[in-house]
C-alpha cells in the first residue's frame, strides 16, 4: 500500500461540542462573626485579586495531559480565481492529549465532490471518495475504515492499517494548527488585530488575526512540517503568506480558528487557488481516550490490495 494513501486520508480529515467550566467569585462584607473569620476572608480575597492572568500558551499546555481531550470540526473549501470550487470537505471527531501534544485522533471525513460525473470523466471512478472515511491516528500509524479504503479491506475485516513514520495525529487539516504550543505562540506574536470576537461554544471570545509565512510556520509547527513532507519551503514558497484568525475564550483557550493561503499556477494564464479551513474546538477539560481497534478486525500489509485513484485535491502546499 503506497504511503500517499495515509497522507490522503489524513489531509481530508478535519473537527463542536463543549463542556465549558466557568468560575465566578463573589464576596460580601461580614456583618457578624469572629475576627479570625473576617481576617481569613480578607486573605482569600487578596489572593484572588493578585492572581496573574493565564496566558494562551500556558492555558493550552495545562490541558495537553494524558486523559484529556476535545472535540473538533473542520470545514475546508477551495476557491479558484476567487470563485468557490466544486470540492469541499468536512471532518469531525475527537482529539486525545498527552505529554504536551495531540497523541491520537478519531476523525470522520466527508468529502463533497460537487459534480461527480464531470470529475470522473477526468479522474475515473471517485465514488468511494464521497463516502465517509473514519481514521484512528497515532504517531507512526493510522487505522482507516470506509470511504476509499472500503475496497481494500478483505471480507471479515473492518480496518486498514497503514504504518509510516510520517504519520502524525494532528488537530486540524489547516496549515495553522493552534493546538501546538509553539505554533500558538508564534502566530499570536504576529497578531495585527485584536477585538471582540463574538460567542462560540457558549463562551465570549476575543478575535486575533494576522499573517505568517510558510518559512516561519515551518520552523515552529510539527504538523506543518509533516504536511509538506519535511520539505523546507524555499524561494517563492518560503514567502507565501497564510492569513489566520483565532478566537480565544476568557479562559484563553482556542474556540475557533480560520486560515487561508493562495497558490498561483502560471501557464498560458494565471490560475489562483485558495485553500480556506474553518475549525471549531470544544469540550475543553473533558476526558478522552482513543484506542486502536481489535487486532482481529485489522487488515495489514499484503492483505490490502488495489490502487488509489488520483485525488483531485492538492494535498501538499509545496507540491509542484
Amino acid at each position: 500500500m503506497r504511503r500517499r494513501i495515509a497522507v490522503l486520508a489524513m489531509a481530508l480529515v478535519a473537527p463542536a461540542l463543549t463542556t465549558g467550566v466557568t468560575a465566578t467569585a463573589a464576596s460580601a462584607a461580614a456583618t457578624e462573626g469572629t475576627a479570625a473569620e473576617s481576617a481569613k476572608s480578607a486573605i482569600s480575597a487578596k489572593s484572588a485579586n493578585s492572581a496573574k492572568p493565564v496566558k494562551p500558551v500556558e492555558a493550552l499546555e495545562r490541558h495537553l495531559v494524558v486523559g484529556r481531550g476535545i472535540t473538533v470540526k473542520d470545514a475546508t473549501r477551495t476557491y479558484v480565481n476567487g470563485k468557490k470550487s466544486r470540492i469541499a470537505a468536512t471532518a469531525t471527531g475527537t482529539l486525545a492529549f498527552g505529554g504536551g501534544k495531540v497523541t491520537a485522533t478519531d476523525i470522520t471525513t466527508r468529502t463533497d465532490l460537487g459534480d461527480l460525473k464531470e470529475l470522473e470523466e477526468e479522474f475515473g471512478d471517485l465514488g468511494d471518495f464521497a463516502a465517509p472515511t473514519r481514521a484512528l491516528t497515532f504517531k507512526g500509524r493510522a487505522y482507516y475504515s470506509g470511504g476509499i479504503f472500503a475496497s481494500f479491506i478483505p471480507e471479515g475485516k473492518k480496518w486498514a492499517l497503514v504504518e509510516d513514520k510520517s504519520i502524525l495525529p494532528v488537530a486540524t487539516t489547516a496549515t495553522v494548527n493552534p493546538i501546538e504550543p509553539g505554533t500558538l505562540k508564534a502566530v499570536l506574536a504576529r497578531a495585527s488585530v485584536k477585538r471582540p470576537g463574538g460567542t462560540y461554544d457558549g463562551v465570549r471570545t476575543t478575535l486575533y488575526q494576522g499573517t505568517i509565512t510558510f518559512a516561519e510556520l515551518y520552523r515552529v509547527s510539527p504538523s506543518f512540517r509533516a504536511m509538506v513532507g519535511q520539505r523546507k519551503p524555499t524561494g517563492k514558497s518560503a514567502k507565501v503568506k497564510i492569513s489566520w484568525r483565532l478566537w480565544l475564550g476568557s479562559d484563553q483557550l482556542v474556540r475557533r480558528s480560520w486560515s487561508s493561503w493562495t497558490a498561483s499556477l502560471v501557464s498560458t494564464t494565471t490560475v489562483e487557488t485558495s485553500y480556506v479551513t474553518d475549525t471549531r474546538f470544544a469540550g475543553w477539560g473533558g476526558r478522552v481516550r482513543i484506542t486502536p481497534p481489535p487486532a482481529s478486525q485489522v487488515a495489514t500489509g499484503d492483505e490490502l490490495t488495489g490502487e488509489v485513484p488520483e485525488m483531485p485535491i492538492p494535498l501538499n502546499p509545496l507540491a509542484e
